[in-house]
């Protein structure tokens, strides 16, 4: 267990609303679309308590979610739809952190943005994943004794999170479409395959700079 950290202050997400923007808006099966920006201003007004934590990509408007689906109207009108309420009001991360602090919170296990069960299941949640990050972890003891700038950076690289997002194997679902649309792949396996090509590649190179003979 972590030691107490008074001096740190979080803000929670509140993962509905926010989804409802980033994940649900342009779905048309979704049993409130369309989602509009006086409807959603509504929901806010009717959520209890003194801060309601909105956080998304940057990429939901956009990207995500693209012009034509009318995202970049929904987030111009939502200001104004907003003050029609007179109890709701906007505040940046700084301005929200200067209140007292509400209560302590103990968190006893890791918590994600990711998928239904917001854990790590998204990373390190099936045989591939954990495979992938063991052999990573492996390899990276050759990569500080070969204590090469250059083989050090593409090993950190190999240790981006995507790389095992890439990895999920989660039949149908709304996680497993979000997966889908994140992934360059066209299937976990070939993500798998291929990082453990570049992993096999990493390990070759730090082998040779250590002058350790390499079967062929």
């Amino acid at each position: 267990c972590a030691a107490p950290a008074p001096t740190v202050r979080l803000l929670l997400r509140h993962y509905p609303l926010s989804d409802d923007v980033g994940f649900r808006f342009s779905s048309s099966s979704w049993s409130e679309y369309p989602l509009t920006a006086e409807k959603y201003a509504g929901w806010l007004a009717a959520t209890p308590g003194e801060l309601v934590g909105l956080f998304m990509d940057f990429e939901t408007f956009g990207e995500h979610h693209p012009a034509r689906s009318g995202i970049l109207e929904f987030l111009s009108a939502l200001p104004e739809k907003v003050r029609a309420h007179p109890h709701l009001g906007w505040a940046t991360v700084d301005e929200a952190i200067q209140g007292p602090p509400r209560a302590p919170l103990s968190v006893p296990y890791t918590m994600t943005w990711a998928d239904q069960n917001r854990d790590l299941g998204a990373w390190l949640g099936n045989d591939l994943q954990r495979s992938a990050f063991e052999a990573a972890k492996k390899v990276g003891l050759l990569v500080r004794q070969a204590d090469d700038p250059s083989i050090r950076t593409d090993w950190r690289r190999l240790l981006t999170s995507d790389h095992f997002y890439y990895m999920y194997v989660g039949g149908h679902g709304a996680d497993a479409g979000v997966h889908q649309y994140f992934s360059s792949y066209d299937s976990p396996y070939d993500a798998y395959a291929n990082y453990m090509n570049a992993l096999t590649d990493l390990r070759r190179r730090a082998l040779d700079r250590l002058g350790v003979p390499i079967l062929k």
